[in-house]
């Protein structure tokens, strides 16, 4: 059941979502970039469906990734949001039971994930696209040395000599400025007031994205 009296009308008043396309071609690419990963790597992965090791966590986003997830509701089939609906209910429901992450620690899971599947999957963040692909970072001294080090979940490419080479990082420099660009152009459309009142740089909670969805699910 939802918390809303059965003949109340939902409360959302989103009918359209704009200034996603750069966001949207990242996506694509990273998720591209995992699939290679994947593709190359697999057998020293366990990243597949029914493993949500890293979806144990309370994320905020952009507000063009909170976005881009209200725009693919809106999209689906009478069917499928009745599906979406019962996973998001379910997933309110579960969201006490703790899990165990890719370090082995208790956390709460993530506000889409039910049975150990992600509501949201086809319109996923940029993080949740990237995890296990090994992450490039760039470490500095502060005496203007600067090295690159490797992140990686601790689940995958255990085996010694396993990991692939630094040509085959993600660039999470990089990346961070596609990105930016991308929330700009999703800053410069008509979306002001979708997330409510807050600054503009300020992220937002996928538990208050899960509310608007099921406000606009009914």
């Amino acid at each position: 059941m939802t918390d809303r009296p059965p003949n109340e009308s939902p409360t959302c008043a989103v009918k359209d979502v704009r200034g996603l396309g750069a966001l949207e071609t990242l996506q694509a690419n990273a998720s591209g970039f995992f699939q290679k990963t994947l593709d190359a790597h697999g057998s020293n992965m366990v990243c597949r469906a029914g493993c949500s090791a890293c979806c144990h966590v309370t994320l905020e986003v952009f507000p063009s990734e909170a976005g881009r997830i209200l725009q693919w509701a809106l999209g689906l089939s009478p069917d499928a949001r009745l599906v979406l609906k019962a996973h998001l209910l379910r997933a309110k429901e579960q969201g006490g039971t703790f899990g165990l992450d890719a370090a082995g620690k208790k956390r709460s899971p993530c506000v889409f994930l039910s049975d150990g599947l992600c509501g949201v999957y086809e319109a996923r963040p940029i993080l949740c696209r990237t995890q296990g692909s090994p992450l490039q970072l760039k470490k500095d001294d502060g005496k203007g040395n600067v090295t690159l080090e490797v992140d990686a979940c601790p689940l995958n490419f255990q085996t010694p000599g396993s990991l692939p080479p630094p040509a085959e990082w993600l660039d999470l420099e990089r990346l961070a400025v596609l990105q930016v660009l991308a929330e700009r152009q999703f800053a410069a459309a008509d979306n002001e007031g979708l997330f409510g009142p807050r600054p503009k740089k300020e992220r937002v909670a996928l538990s208050e994205v899960r509310k608007l969805l099921l406000d606009l699910l009914g």
